[in-house]
């Protein structure tokens, strides 16, 4: 990737995080363990690169981190679903998707498995369908521009569809259009990176105003 482009990528990340925490009396319980689960994959991603430089393999940070980020989407959706059935799929994804994760390692061993990332994305996926669908037919969301999470799932929604799509193409491009593959990577990656960044700033911003509101 290009080293300007993955700098301003990399710091930018930290941007929401801030945010989060400058309003963190406002958030409600399942934005407090998306924000835990952005604050873990930051850590993770640090000791990742320094395990890297210092040539430590750091391929089970692979494992601890897709773990780590199921656990905390998982905290984060059971409480805004406000469907038992929802509820139960999350609790059920989870379990399967730990469990996978575990017969994976017994299986090939720590290695670099990309594959976790998709199967995640996927489920995400579905989870936020759902989640979008929940906030577009609650009668007690009065205005969708004030309504934090629905800025924070959209942003999260374009951007994991982006990289389950990326991951499933991944080798196909690669084998394709070499030169359209690192193009993607370089450049069009990141783009949907500062759409998530921007949407879910936009998100934590509006969590004074609105808590203000119910207040009022």
């Amino acid at each position: 990737m290009s080293d300007w482009l993955y700098q301003i990528s990399s710091y930018a990340e930290f941007l929401p995080i801030l945010i989060a925490l400058f309003h963190l009396k406002f958030l409600e319980k399942g934005l407090k363990w998306y924000l835990g689960g952005m604050i873990m994959a930051s850590i993770y991603g640090l000791i990742s690169i320094k395990l890297g430089e210092k040539g430590i393999n750091n391929h089970f940070m692979i494992y601890i981190n897709a773990a780590t980020n199921f656990i905390f989407r998982a905290f984060f959706f059971t409480c805004i679903f406000t469907s038992v059935w929802n509820k139960r799929l999350v609790v059920y994804a989870l379990i399967i998707y730990l469990s996978g994760i575990c017969v994976d390692i017994a299986v090939h061993g720590i290695y670099m498995n990309q594959y976790l990332f998709g199967v995640s994305d996927l489920l995400m996926t579905v989870f936020l369908i759902l989640a979008l669908s929940q906030i577009l037919k609650d009668e007690k969301v009065e205005s969708l521009r004030n309504y934090p999470l629905f800025w924070i799932v959209l942003g999260t929604l374009i951007y994991v569809i982006f990289d389950f799509l990326l991951a499933v193409a991944n080798g196909w491009l690669y084998a394709v259009n070499r030169q359209f593959f690192f193009i993607l990577w370089d450049y069009i990656t990141p783009v949907f990176g500062f759409i998530k960044i921007a949407l879910l700033c936009v998100g934590f911003w509006k969590t004074k105003k609105y808590h203000t509101s119910l207040v009022v």
